[in-house]
């Protein structure tokens, strides 16, 4: 099974160095059975270190982990995928339903299921995006 991974994940998997962390991490490996994580390249990074900012600004985060957790991000074993222009015209057809950030990720997920015959799934830690009734692909929510 392929697992794409989205930023709600990515974010405590990098920047958590706590129990919640750690069960993040743990979970993504169970997941993914030891294998790379997919994701976009530069949008999921650029979406991460967004988070990261808000986090830093908010003083939840502080700013020297948030600059250990950017550079970790380049560093994650992950398969990179760029957005192609049949991605892209799904994601605008997504639009009513889901945010363009959140169609990206499902994009992703049904080009890979279509490129590689094999059961992708999305990992998410957003409960919305999990429980949105006109989701077509699978969903592996982490709930802590």
């Amino acid at each position: 099974m392929l697992v794409v991974a989205d930023a709600s994940v990515l974010v405590p998997a990098l920047a958590e160095f706590n129990a919640s962390g750690d069960a993040v991490r743990s979970w993504l490996l169970e997941l993914t059975a030891g294998d790379d994580l997919h994701i976009l390249r530069n949008f999921t990074a650029l979406e991460v270190m967004s988070a990261f900012r808000t986090l830093v600004a908010r003083e939840k985060l502080t700013d020297e982990i948030a600059q250990e957790a950017s550079r970790a991000m380049l560093t994650l074993p992950s398969q990179r995928h760029d957005l192609t222009q049949s991605m892209i015209v799904r994601i605008w057809s997504l639009r009513q339903n889901h945010s363009i950030y959140d169609a990206s990720y499902i994009a992703l997920v049904e080009r890979l299921q279509s490129e590689r015959m094999t059961e992708v799934v999305l990992a998410t830690a957003d409960r919305r995006l999990a429980g949105s009734p006109t989701l077509s692909i699978p969903i592996a929510l982490f709930e802590d």
